[in-house]
């Protein structure tokens, strides 16, 4: 990695930085670090970072989110801190919304709990982001995130102490070899075409050892060489698109995700009734569209859980994601207005196909059961 990438990174997030693999590296590396067993998170988030917990030999504690910005229900947060003893709390930015942590924070010291503040996405919120007393800022950059220069994550530690001990563990980790890929193709293999396991009770948990160095094993980390310019230049493109998306989406009375002036989106995500229609219908008329996060607690069955994640059984069911990249033209949002218009009367059509076809699945569960 070149001094130039360095010192950029430097001016934001100040000395003293941990570079891993990939964030979930990061957090295995922390999580063995603190001797962690039980990490509270968000129910709506991706899964790499429950196998990152895994991996340390620590538990998740899935929590109800707030449906206002996806990030942690602090009410929620605190029933799991009385009920169980907590080692460590992940407040995600979910899509690079910035979400408050003020109130996560003050839980997580009352009950001695580390906080780890998962951005989410390339960039902290601004420039001389505050980092938090007793935690740790993770970043994580890859082909899906705002730039695109490789896969890794950055961690900035309050105490520089516990910043060399994480570092250690990540520098045992084993090269990464050509056996680590396929991730990809086993999750998918295990998902029904709605994203979702293909049968009741499946557990996740298997791909964390099976695909460990996919997760922990070292590379070499990439050269990041951006300007101040270059990031606000991406961030006013990004939130100029999310505004278009709200004002084009507005008939469809969808309900948006609480804008914040810390923004820093890499998806624009909203919610609606009939998503699993609205994505296909989306995407047939060319328009990229897809459904990020399902419910962690039906990909991972047996772990502690908040009492009513019907927030984020909500999310998981009605959530729809639209580019805000480069790729985006007016063209791309040109079509996007034409699909709203068209989609109410194509929308009951699709619902009545659906409607047959959840008949008839129905029909053959109930006969394969039967025999």
């Amino acid at each position: 990695m070149t001094s130039a990438t360095t010192t950029f990174w430097e001016s934001w997030l100040g000395h003293g930085l941990v570079w891993a693999p990939r964030l979930t590296a990061g957090i295995y590396a922390l999580a063995r670090v603190r001797y962690a067993k039980r990490v509270v998170v968000p129910n709506n988030i991706c899964p790499s970072v429950v196998h990152g917990i895994l991996l340390a030999g620590a538990e998740p504690v899935f929590c109800e989110i707030d449906l206002a910005n996806g990030g942690l229900c602090p009410q929620a947060c605190a029933q799991l801190l009385l009920q169980f003893k907590v080692d460590m709390i992940i407040h995600v930015h979910l899509y690079g919304l910035y979400t408050e942590r003020q109130e996560i924070h003050q839980l997580s010291r009352q009950h001695g709990a580390f906080f780890f503040e998962d951005a989410g996405l390339w960039f902290p919120p601004q420039l001389g982001y505050e980092l938090l007393p007793e935690s740790c800022l993770g970043l994580s950059f890859g082909a899906q995130k705002t730039f695109d220069f490789g896969s890794g994550g950055v961690l900035r530690f309050a105490d520089p102490v516990l910043a060399k001990e994480v570092t250690a563990v990540l520098n045992r980790a084993p090269g990464r070899s050509a056996s680590a890929a396929g991730y990809a193709e086993a999750y998918s293999a295990m998902l029904e075409d709605d994203g979702l396991p293909k049968r009741r009770g499946m557990d996740f948990s298997s791909l964390a050892e099976r695909f460990r160095e996919h997760w922990i094993g070292a590379v070499p980390l990439p050269d990041i060489c951006l300007t101040r310019e270059k990031v606000e230049a991406a961030r006013g493109r990004r939130l100029s698109l999310a505004s278009s998306y709200r004002k084009i989406l507005a008939p469809l009375n969808a309900s948006f995700l609480a804008e914040h002036p810390l923004d820093f989106p890499w998806r624009f995500s909203f919610l609606i009734d009939g998503a699993e229609r609205f994505v296909p219908f989306l995407e047939e008329r060319g328009i990229p569209a897809f459904r990020r996060y399902p419910p962690l607690d039906i990909f991972f069955p047996g772990f502690a859980k908040s009492r009513d994640l019907q927030n984020s059984h909500r999310l998981g069911a009605q959530v729809c994601n639209l580019l805000v990249d480069d790729t985006v033209s007016p063209k791309h949002l040109s079509g996007l207005a034409q699909a709203v218009t068209d989609y109410p009367v194509a929308g009951r059509a699709l619902a009545r196909r659906g409607r047959g076809r959840n008949l008839l699945s129905r029909a053959i569960r109930a006969l394969r059961a039967a025999h």
